[in-house]
């Protein structure tokens, strides 16, 4: 992914109101600090209570 950053394209898909990268024939999504904010605030709107994320110890913080 970190590879992608450098050499793909960028996207935002305004439904999910999300990121993805496109490298070649192959896409990832990701969440960065617009979308986190957005699904936040569209889960505080629907009275969630709480919310889950993951592995984050998995990523890379330092983008190597």
């Amino acid at each position: 992914i970190c590879e992608m950053f450098k050499n793909g394209t960028k996207h935002y898909d305004n439904a999910s109101q999300m990121h993805y990268l496109v490298a070649g024939n192959t896409w990832v999504g990701y969440e960065d600090t617009e979308s986190i904010r957005a699904k936040i605030t569209w889960m505080g709107n629907l009275g969630v209570l709480g919310v889950m994320f993951s592995a984050i110890d998995l990523d890379d913080f330092k983008g190597t």
